[in-house]
C-alpha cells in the first residue's frame, strides 16, 4: 500500500511478456543503481530490487538519475539495505527469481506460506540491532512505498514485544518512566478503547499535592517515526494484549498505545480514529475477547455514551437493540418441562423442573424421561423468547458464538437476566454479589466474568452451590472468572465451593508469605482461580491446598503454577527438615501438588524426610497418576533420603517405578532411617506393592545398611489374610532378592503372612486358598545364600498345608543343609507333621556348620514318630539351647523320652530362654505330655536358673478339658516334682487346670516346702482380684496354701473370689457340693495374719443358688459357713467380709 493508500497490484505474467522486451532497453535492468539515504550514504541495488520499492520505482520510470544516483532524503541507509535484502528474505520463503518477486511484493508472509512457499522471514541484521531503528525502517517502508519491507519489520517487531509486560517492555525499548505510582497503576488497569487525549474523570480539576512529573521529550525521527502514520504503522502487528502493556511504558507509549488500539477497536468503517469517548460508535469485541479484556465489553457500555454496534467473529450487534430486549423471560420450547422448557436458563437439561431454576443438583441429572436420545443442544446464554431476543439484535450468517451473545449482554443488558443482575453490576451499584445455589452453569459464569471487571465497588462475591464446571467437563467459565478477579481490585472474597477465597491475599495485593487453604472442600473451580491469581502473586511462599477437592488437572494446574512462582502447595516452610502427612486421607491429586513441592528446590531444598504412609495416593489401587508425578519428583529431588509411602494400595508398576528412582537416589521408600536398627512393621497391612518397597530398601546399603532386625510379621505379603485375597508371590520374592544381597540385617520376621497362599478364616475354623510353594521357595533361596541372618521367623504360614504338601518345608530344609549362620528358626503353628519336621531334623544333622541355638517347632501336629526325629537331632546339634515341642500331638512316652535327652543336653524344651525371668503359658490348651516337657525344663537349673514366676493358669495340665477328657494326674506330678527341686522360682500360677485334691494337696505341700505361690501372687502384691474365674474346690486348695504363708502372702490385704465355684456349685446350681476347699481357705484365714478384706459373694457357699427368675435351687448345708465363721473366731486382721 502506498502513502495515498492505493494499493498497488503486481501485473499478470501475460502483460510481464509484452513489456518485458521494452522495458529491458528503457532501462537498462542489468545496471544497478544507486541510492542516496538521508545521511548523504549511497546504497547500491538492482533494478530489479528497487522495483520492489514504489517510489523508486517511479522516480527510475519518471526521472532521470543524477549522475545514477536517485535521491531519497527522508530514508536512512539502514532501511535501504534492508531493501536490498529482500530477494534473500523471499529465497527463504522459496519465491523462485528475482524477476518475479513484483507478484509477490502485496502479499503478505502468512500468505506465502500458505501458498506452499516454506521458511520464515530472515532474523533482523546488525542494522536492525534495536526496536527503534526497527521502527525507524518502517517510516522508510512506508515512505518508499515497499510493502514487503514494510511488513517484514512490523513482523519482527511484534515477534519481538508480544507477550512482554510494561517493564519487559519498558526495557527492550530503553526507556524511563514519567509516570508516578497511581498513575502507572491506572495507565496499566485503563480499558483498552480509551482514545489518546482520554483523561480519566478523577484528574479533571483536581490539583495534586505533588508536582507532576515532567513529560518525557518525545524521540526524534531517529528514534520513534514523527508521523502518525508511521508510529502506529509500527504497531500493526503488535496484539492488542501487549498495546495494553505498552501503555504501562510511559506517557509517550501511553498515547501512541492509546491511538493504536483505537484505531483498531473503534475505528468505523471509512471513518478517522475516534479521539473523544462520546464519537466511539463501534467497537470490535472480538479483539477485545481474544486479548483476554472481554470485561471492557461491560465498561464500553457504561462509558461510551455513542456505543451503537459491537463486531466481532463475522457479526454486527446493535447496542440499542439490546438495551430494548426483555433477556429476563423464556417460554416452553419443544421438550417441555416448565419455566425453561427442560432446560435451564444457561442451557443445561432440567428435568426436575422445580422453579425458576429447576432444583439443580449437585449430581448429573438425568436425562429428560422420553428424550435419552436426543443430544444436548450446544452451550448457550439462554433459550426460548429470549435467545430470540438477543438474537434479533445480532446481524451476520448463523448463530453467534457464545462469547459474543455473552459480550453483548455484558455491554447492553438491561434489568436483570438469568438471574443475575447485570444492570447493576455493569453500573458498579453492588458491593455484594450473592447468587449462591442458582444453578449457574459455565456460560451464565462467563457473562458475570465479563462484568465483574467493571465493578469498582464489588468486594464480596458467593457463586457457591451451583455447577460452575458443568461437572469438571466445561472450564471456560471459571478461566474467564478467574481472569476477572484478578483485573477487579477492589474485590476481597470469592466463595466458589462453599469457603470465601482470600482474593487480595491470593494475589498478592495483600501481601502473606504463607496462607493454609487445606481441607476447605475447594473444588476445581476454586482451583483454577487459585491458579490464576498466585500467579501474579509476589509475596506467597507457602500455600496448603492438601485435603481439598481437585482433580487431576486441577492439580497440575496449580503445580505449575507453583513451581512458576516457587511456592509451596502441602505446607511445607522452607526450612523444614521433616514432614509428616501420614494416615490424612490425602487422594492422588493431593500427590501431584505433593510432588510439585518435592521437584521444587526452592521449596524443599531443606526437606530430608517425608511421611505419606497411609493415605489413598491411588484411590483405593484405581488411579496411579498421583504416584507418578512422586516418583518423577524423587527423580530430581536432591535432599530426600527418607519416604513412606506404605498402605498408598499402590500397583506392583508403581512400586516397581518408585523403587528403580529410590534405588538411583538412595532414598528409603518405608520411613527407615540411614542410623536406624531395628524396624517394626507388625500388622500394618502391607500388600506386595509394599514388599517391593521394602525390597527397594533393603536391597540399598546406603539405606539400611544399620538395619539389624525387621519385623514383618501379620501383614499380606502375598497378597491375602483371614478375609481372602489373591494370592501372588512377586512381594515376597522381591524382598527375598533383597536379602541375597544384604548384608547387615541379622534378624527378620515373616511369621502370619500367608506365604503359601493358605489362611483360615476370621473363626478359624476353616481352611482357605490354594496350596503354593512360591514364597517359601524365594525365602529358601535366599537363606541359602544369605551369611548375615541369625534369626528368621516363619511361623503361622501354612508351610504344608496341614501336612498336605510338603514342598514348601523341604525346599527350606534344603536350605538349612547349606545354611552356616542362623542360630534361631521359628517354624511354629505350620502343620509340619512328622514328615515336614523329620526333613528338617534331618537337615540339621546333615549340616555340620549349622549354629542353630533356638529351634520353635510349637503346635506342628508332632507324634511319638515326629519326637524320634526330634530326639535324634537334638543329641547331635551341640549348639542348641532352646527348642519349643509344646502343643504338639506327644504321648507320656514321647515327652519322657524328649524330657531325658533334654536333661542330658541342658536345653529347654517349651521355648524359655537362659536368661528368662518370667514366662506365661496360660490358656494355651497345654496337657499332660506338655506339663512333662515343663517339668523337664524346671528341674534344670541351666535352663530356668533365672525363671522366678511361671503362669501355667487354665490349661488342661491333667487331660480334662471344659467338654470333657481323662484324668491323668501324670504331667502335674511331674511339675510338682520339679518345684521340689527347683530354686529360683517364687510365683507360679496353675488354677483352671480342672485338678482334683489329690493334686491340688500334692502341689499345696510343696508349695509351702519351698515358699512358692501357686496362684500368681507376687509377694510385694496388696490386691488381688480372682473374681468369676470359674475357680473350683481344688483351685481353693491352692489359694488356701498361698493365704496360709506369710511369705507369700505377707503383704496381701484385699482378696475377692466372688462369682466362683469355690464349693463345686456354678451360678446353675449345677454340681456336687463340697466344703473341703472352703474349709481350706478358712484354715489359713485362721493363720494369716495380714489380710483385711476378703469377698466371697456369689460363691454358693451353702449349696443353694438364685436364679435370675428368683428361683431356688440345691440342698441348703452349714458346713462351707460353719467353717468361714469358726476362722473369724480367731482372725484379728479382717475388717471387711462379703
Amino acid at each position: 500500500m502506498s502513502l495515498s493508500g492505493e494499493t498497488i497490484v503486481a501485473g499478470s505474467h501475460a502483460e510481464e511478456q509484452e513489456e518485458a522486451p521494452a522495458a529491458k532497453k528503457a532501462t537498462r535492468d542489468d545496471e544497478p543503481i544507486r541510492v542516496r539515504a538521508r545521511d548523504g550514504e549511497e546504497v547500491t541495488m538492482s533494478r530489479e530490487v528497487a522495483r520492489l520499492a514504489g517510489h523508486l520505482k517511479d522516480l527510475m520510470d519518471d526521472a532521470s538519475s543524477e549522475d545514477g544516483v536517485y535521491p531519497v532524503p527522508i530514508v536512512t541507509a539502514s532501511t535501504l539495505r534492508a531493501l536490498v535484502r529482500m530477494p534473500e528474505m523471499l529465497g527463504a520463503l522459496g519465491v523462485p527469481g528475482v524477476h518475479r518477486m513484483e507478484q509477490h511484493q502485496n502479499k503478505s508472509f502468512e500468505e506465502l506460506r500458505y501458498e506452499g512457499y516454506a521458511g520464515n522471514p530472515l532474523s533482523p541484521s546488525s542494522d536492525e540491532h534495536s526496536l527503534l531503528q526497527l521502527m525507524e525502517h518502517v517510516e522508510g517502508a512506508l515512505f518508499l512505498d515497499a510493502p514487503m519491507l514494510l511488513e517484514h519489520n512490523q513482523s519482527v517487531i511484534a515477534s519481538w514485544v508480544n507477550g512482554k509486560n510494561a517493564d519487559e517492555l519498558r526495557a527492550l525499548l530503553g526507556a524511563g518512566s514519567d509516570f508516578d505510582g497511581a498513575e502507572l497503576k491506572a495507565a496499566l488497569a485503563e480499558s483498552a478503547f480509551l482514545p489518546e487525549g482520554y483523561e480519566a474523570p478523577q484528574q479533571l480539576g483536581v490539583a495534586s499535592s505533588t508536582a507532576p512529573l515532567a513529560p518525557l521529550r518525545q524521540p526524534s525521527l531517529s528514534g520513534v517515526p514523527a508521523t502518525t502514520d508511521a508510529r502506529e504503522s509500527a504497531l500493526e502487528m503488535v496484539d492488542v494484549a501487549t498495546l495494553c502493556e505498552l501503555k504501562g511504558v510511559n506517557r509517550f507509549w501511553r498515547a501512541l498505545s492509546r491511538h493504536a488500539l483505537c484505531s483498531r477497536l473503534c475505528r468505523g468503517r471509512g471513518q478517522p480514529a475516534p479521539t473523544h469517548l462520546e464519537e466511539i460508535t463501534d467497537l470490535d469485541v472480538e479483539l477485545l475477547i481474544e486479548a483476554g479484556r472481554p470485561g471492557d465489553a461491560a465498561l464500553a457500555g457504561r462509558m461510551l455514551p455513542g456505543l451503537a454496534r459491537l463486531h466481532g467473529y463475522g457479526f454486527v450487534v446493535d447496542v440499542a437493540k439490546v438495551r430494548a430486549a426483555n433477556l429476563g423471560v423464556q417460554e416452553a420450547n419443544h421438550f417441555g418441562g416448565g419455566l425453561f422448557g427442560g432446560f435451564d436458563a444457561f442451557g443445561a437439561p432440567n428435568p426436575f423442573d422445580g422453579g425458576l431454576f429447576g432444583g439443580f443438583a449437585n449430581a448429573p441429572p438425568p436425562p429428560p424421561f422420553g428424550f435419552a436420545d436426543v443430544p444436548l443442544p450446544p452451550p448457550s446464554l439462554l433459550r426460548g423468547t429470549a435467545k430470540a431476543a438477543l438474537h434479533s439484535c445480532i446481524s451476520g450468517d448463523g448463530e453467534a458464538p457464545l462469547k459474543l451473545t455473552i459480550a453483548a449482554v455484558a455491554c447492553a443488558g438491561s434489568g436483570v437476566a438469568f438471574g443475575i443482575p447485570v444492570q447493576h453490576m455493569r453500573e458498579d451499584t453492588l458491593p455484594v454479589l450473592d447468587l449462591c445455589n442458582k444453578g449457574l452453569r459455565g456460560p451464565a459464569v462467563m457473562l458475570i466474568s465479563y462484568l465483574i471487571p467493571a465493578m469498582g465497588a464489588l468486594t464480596s462475591v458467593d457463586l457457591s452451590d451451583n455447577n460452575l464446571t458443568d461437572y469438571g467437563d466445561d472450564m471456560t467459565g471459571v478461566k474467564e472468572l478467574a481472569a476477572a478477579l484478578g483485573v477487579n481490585g477492589a474485590l476481597t472474597e470469592v466463595n466458589l465451593d462453599g469457603f470465601a477465597l482470600p482474593v487480595k491475599k491470593l494475589k498478592g495485593t495483600d501481601p502473606v508469605e504463607m496462607l493454609d487453604l487445606s481441607w476447605k472442600i475447594l473444588g476445581v473451580a476454586s482451583s483454577v482461580v487459585i491458579a490464576s491469581l498466585i500467579s501474579v502473586n509476589g509475596a506467597l511462599t507457602v500455600t496448603n491446598l492438601l485435603g481439598n477437592q481437585l482433580d487431576a488437572e486441577s492439580a497440575k494446574m496449580l503445580a505449575e503454577v507453583a513451581k512458576q512462582k516457587g511456592i509451596s502447595l502441602c505446607g511445607i516452610q522452607r526450612d523444614q527438615t521433616t514432614a509428616d502427612f501420614s494416615k490424612q486421607n490425602l487422594k492422588p491429586p493431593d500427590a501431584i501438588l505433593l510432588a510439585s513441592d518435592l521437584t521444587q528446590a526452592v521449596v524443599t531444598g531443606g526437606l530430608t524426610s517425608i511421611n505419606l504412609s497411609g493415605n489413598h495416593l491411588t484411590n483405593y489401587g484405581t488411579d496411579m497418576t498421583g504416584v507418578k508425578e512422586l516418583a518423577a519428583a524423587l527423580g530430581v529431588n536432591g535432599a530426600l533420603t527418607v519416604t513412606n509411602l506404605l498402605g498408598n494400595q499402590l500397583d506392583a508398576e508403581s512400586a516397581k517405578m518408585l523403587a528403580e528412582v529410590a534405588k538411583q537416589k538412595g532414598i528409603s521408600l518405608c520411613g527407615i532411617q540411614r542410623d536406624q536398627t531395628t524396624a517394626d512393621f507388625h500388622n500394618k497391612r502391607i500388600q506386595p506393592p509394599d514388599a517391593i518397597l521394602l525390597a527397594s530398601d533393603l536391597s540399598q546399603a546406603v539405606v539400611t545398611g544399620a538395619l539389624t532386625s525387621l519385623d514383618l510379621s501379620n501383614n499380606s505379603l502375598c497378597g491375602v489374610n483371614a478375609y481372602g485375597g489373591t494370592y501372588t508371590a512377586e512381594g515376597i520374592t522381591a524382598i527375598a532378592d533383597a536379602l541375597r544381597v544384604n548384608g547387615g540385617l541379622t534378624s527378620i520376621d515373616l511369621s502370619r503372612n500367608h506365604l503359601c497362599g493358605i489362611w483360615n478364616d476370621i473363626s478359624f475354623h476353616n481352611q482357605q486358598g490354594t496350596y503354593t510353594a512360591e514364597g517359601i521357595t524365594a525365602i529358601a533361596n535366599a537363606i541359602r545364600v544369605n551369611g548375615a541372618l541369625t534369626s528368621v521367623d516363619l511361623s503361622e504360614n501354612h508351610l504344608t498345608n496341614r501336612g498336605r504338601d510338603m514342598t514348601g518345608i523341604k525346599e527350606l530344609a534344603a536350605a538349612l543343609v547349606v545354611n552356616g549362620a542362623l542360630t534361631a528358626l521359628n517354624l511354629s503353628f505350620n502343620s509340619l507333621r512328622d514328615e515336614g519336621v523329620n526333613a528338617v531334623c534331618e537337615a540339621i544333622k546333615s549340616n555340620k556348620e549349622i549354629k542353630l541355638a533356638s529351634l520353635n517347632f510349637e503346635d506342628n501336629g508332632i507324634g511319638p514318630v515326629g519326637a524320634k526325629s526330634v530326639a535324634a537331632m537334638v543329641a547331635v546339634t551341640g549348639g542348641l539351647t532352646v527348642a519349643n515341642l509344646l502343643r504338639n500331638q506327644l504321648d507320656a512316652e514321647s515327652a519322657k523320652m524328649l524330657a531325658e535327652v533334654a536333661k542330658q543336653k541342658g536345653i529347654s524344651l517349651c521355648g524359655i530362654q537362659r536368661e528368662q525371668t518370667t514366662a506365661d503359658f496360660s490358656k494355651q490348651n497345654l496337657k499332660p505330655p506338655d506339663a512333662i516337657l515343663l517339668a523337664s525344663d524346671l528341674s534344670q537349673a541351666v535352663v530356668t536358673g533365672a525363671l522366678t514366676e511361671l503362669n501355667l493358669s487354665h490349661n488342661a495340665l491333667c487331660g480334662v478339658i471344659y467338654r470333657g477328657g481323662t484324668y491323668t494326674a501324670e504331667g502335674i506330678t511331674a511339675i510338682a516334682d520339679a518345684l521340689r527341686v527347683n530354686g529360683g522360682l517364687t510365683v507360679t500360677n496353675l488354677l483352671g487346670n480342672r485338678l482334683n485334691k489329690k493334686s491340688a494337696k500334692m502341689l499345696a505341700e510343696v508349695a509351702k516346702q519351698k515358699g512358692i505361690s501357686l496362684c500368681g501372687i507376687r509377694r510385694d502384691q496388696t490386691t488381688a482380684d480372682f473374681s468369676k474365674q470359674n475357680l473350683k474346690p481344688p483351685d481353693a486348695i491352692l489359694l488356701a496354701s498361698d493365704l496360709s504363708q506369710a511369705v507369700v502372702t505377707g503383704a496381701l490385704t484385699q482378696l475377692d473370689l466372688s462369682g466362683n465355684h469355690l464349693c463345686g456349685i456354678n451360678e446353675y446350681g449345677q454340681g456336687t457340693y463340697t466344703a473341703e476347699g472352703i474349709t481350706a481357705i478358712a484354715d489359713a484365714l485362721r493363720v494369716n495374719g495380714g489380710l483385711t478384706s476378703l469377698d466371697l459373694s456369689k460363691t454358693a457357699l451353702c449349696g443353694v443358688v438364685q436364679h435370675p427368675s428368683g428361683r431356688v435351687s440345691g440342698t441348703y448345708t452349714a458346713e462351707g459357713i460353719t467353717a468361714i465363721a469358726d476362722a473369724l473366731r480367731v482372725n484379728g486382721a479382717l475388717t471387711k467380709m462379703e
